[in-house]
This record gives structure tokens, C-alpha cells and sequence, in this order.
């Protein structure tokens, strides 16, 4: 069972089946294995990539900002982005919609959730400075300009972790076929 960890407290955390299911769909890919047909048609378009890739980066830096003591600069984040964050935040809920329909909420809920407690667990993991390199990430992406955003978001080492396949490698990989 993973292990949140959060200042000095330590929660564990159930993976849920949702998460075990997208983390199998995409061990089966990597795999060269077909996945089931229903998990075919789940494929994310470059605007629903870059909602995700951005929500990774916000997820990255709010654990960041609890665990390096860096609040300030997760606030300066915010509102520097908040129309980007947004904008995302709006991509991802439609992206749900259209994947899971009336149970697109708690689906989203669960994968931030998930989101959190990976990049918690990325920390842990972490072989360097963690906050040292958290400070510098944060000193980059606040010198961006907006527009800039989700460029940055996905040129970071995490950004594609968030288990769906790009339609356009979906569609090149049916096509080879």
C-alpha cells in the first residue's frame, strides 16, 4: 500500500481499482500487448495532453510547495497561471465527461487524487536535492510568460506519467497494423 507522506504525518493510501486498471492498460501498451477494445478508444488528443501535462506540473509543484516549505511561491504560481490553470482545470473536466460520462466527477476526483500521492511518492524517490531542484523549478516556471505555460509543463521528466496514450500514437499504432 503506498505511503502519503505529508510534514512529519504519514497516511496510507488504497490505490484504487480505477488506477490499477489505467496503470495495467498502460504496462500492456508499453508491453506491445493489446489492450481490451474498451480501453482503445481511450486516447487523449494534444488539448486534453495539455490539460494533463499541466495539471502533472501543478500536482509536482503543490507537493513541492508542502514538502520544501514553499508555499509563497506556489501562491505566486497560482496567480501568476490562473488562467491557464483554468483553462486546464476546464480541459480535464471535459476530457472526463466524454470518458466516463455521470461518473466523469468522482473518476477525475480519483485521478488527482492519484496524481498527488504519485508525485509524493516521486519525492521519496527523489536522488538529489529535492528542494533545492523544487526552488528551481519554481524560479523557472515563474519567469515564464503565461502563454508559455503548458510548453514548460510538457518538456518536465513526469508530464507523460499520467497514463493516457496520445490519439495520434493510438491512431499511427492501429494503422501499422
Amino acid at each position: 500500500m503506498p505511503i502519503l507522506y505529508h510534514g512529519t504525518r504519514v497516511a496510507k493510501v488504497k490505490i484504487s481499482s480505477f488506477g490499477m486498471v489505467r496503470s495495467l492498460a498502460l504496462a500492456l501498451a508499453l508491453a506491445g500487448i493489446g489492450a481490451a477494445p474498451a480501453y482503445a478508444a481511450v486516447c487523449a488528443s494534444a488539448k486534453d495532453r495539455t490539460a494533463l501535462e499541466t495539471r502533472m506540473l501543478q500536482t509536482d509543484l503543490v507537493v513541492a510547495a508542502l514538502s520544501c516549505n514553499e508555499r509563497s511561491r506556489y501562491n505566486q504560481f497560482v496567480n501568476r497561471f490562473k488562467g491557464e490553470i483554468g483553462d486546464g482545470g476546464q480541459g480535464l473536466k471535459a476530457f472526463f465527461q466524454r470518458l466516463y460520462g455521470k461518473d466523469s466527477t468522482r473518476r477525475l476526483n480519483a485521478f488527482v487524487t492519484e496524481l498527488a500521492n504519485e508525485a509524493s511518492q516521486r519525492t521519496i524517490a527523489y536522488k538529489g536535492d529535492y528542494c533545492g531542484d523544487a526552488v528551481k523549478r519554481f524560479d523557472a516556471v515563474l519567469q515564464l510568460p503565461p502563454r508559455d505555460l503548458s510548453t514548460f509543463a510538457a518538456t518536465q521528466d513526469y508530464a507523460k506519467l499520467h497514463g493516457y496514450e496520445s490519439c495520434e500514437a493510438a491512431q499511427m499504432a492501429s494503422t501499422k497494423k
